[in-house]
């Protein structure tokens, strides 16, 4: 027999929700009302394969990991905390927004609008310890972008994954830890990696006084409209209490030179590859 469609009122089980690979009548409801609001998303707050203005979830099939990603996507719109599960009572505040709250009205209208402060990550946050292998950075005066010759991250949780990988990999190298001072996922999520007093190692002779800037990515790539933004919001408000103080330059970035990797004399690479003209532009200028 097949379940009853999902209940949007006076729900007996407000926590039940709903599960990668289910499928039923539940999940045929849920994504008709995520694709009711995914339409209405500004491309600025798209991702992966969301990109598109016209990209919806598909109309059959399981509860999968696109469907999970609309879902995010839509919460975050609407001034949601984009990694809550989809219990009945989070659907509800998806579906009816008379049931959302006035703040969370107030941050879905800064985030269409494309001023609101991004996601932000810490280090403490995913347990990254460091060692001060060079000493310190000192004041800086120069910023230099980087990808990561690597996958793409499309949210907070897989930039979490990628710094703590990269965490991993710098240690080994004998660096102390993550190099990159800032992250930033596709969604535009800022990931606050090395203390920004620490000197790091993401440039060859070239790393005192030098802020690390790092998008994850590889050859090809190009950035998405909300790293564009993120990057325009992190220079301008690194140097503010919007950042905690492990990670508040001393200066303000816009006023720094922001080079690619490959721009600094004897680095040989292809870093930050298609990002550059992003990174020469200091993120979005719409």
């Amino acid at each position: 027999m097949a379940k009853k469609p999902l209940q949007y009122h006076a729900n007996p089980a407000p926590h039940r929700r709903l599960f990668r690979t289910a499928r039923g009548a539940d999940v045929d409801a849920f994504r008709d009302a995520i694709n009711a609001r995914l339409k209405h998303v500004p491309a600025h707050l798209r991702h992966g394969r969301f990109t598109a203005p016209a990209a919806r979830v598909d109309r059959v099939g399981p509860f999968d990991a696109d469907l999970l990603l609309a879902w995010q996507i839509v919460r975050h719109a609407i001034g949601l905390p984009a990694g809550h599960p989809p219990t009945i009572a989070a659907q509800i505040n998806v579906r009816r927004p008379s049931t959302r709250t006035p703040a969370a009205k107030r941050r879905a209208k800064k985030r269409r609008a494309g001023t609101a402060k991004p996601r932000i990550i810490t280090a403490a946050q995913l347990g990254l310890a460091f060692q001060w292998v060079f000493g310190s950075k000192g004041t800086p005066f120069i910023c230099a972008s980087h990808y990561t010759a690597g996958a793409r991250a499309a949210n907070a949780g897989e930039l979490a994954v990628e710094m703590r990988r990269d965490h991993g990999f710098h240690a080994g190298q004998g660096w102390g830890g993550l190099s990159y001072d800032y992250m930033i996922a596709d969604d535009g999520t800022i990931g606050l990696g090395n203390p920004i007093g620490r000197k790091g190692a993401h440039v060859g002779g070239a790393n005192s006084g030098n802020v690390g800037i790092c998008c994850p990515a590889t050859t090809g790539d190009r950035p998405t409209p909300a790293q564009e933004r993120s990057l325009a919001w992190l220079l301008a408000n690194a140097h503010t209490k919007a950042l905690p103080a492990a990670h508040r330059s001393p200066v303000d970035l816009r006023r720094l030179p922001l080079l690619g990797h490959k721009e600094f004399p004897g680095n040989a690479t292809a870093c930050p590859g298609l990002f550059i003209d992003m990174y020469h532009a200091k993120g979005a200028s719409r």
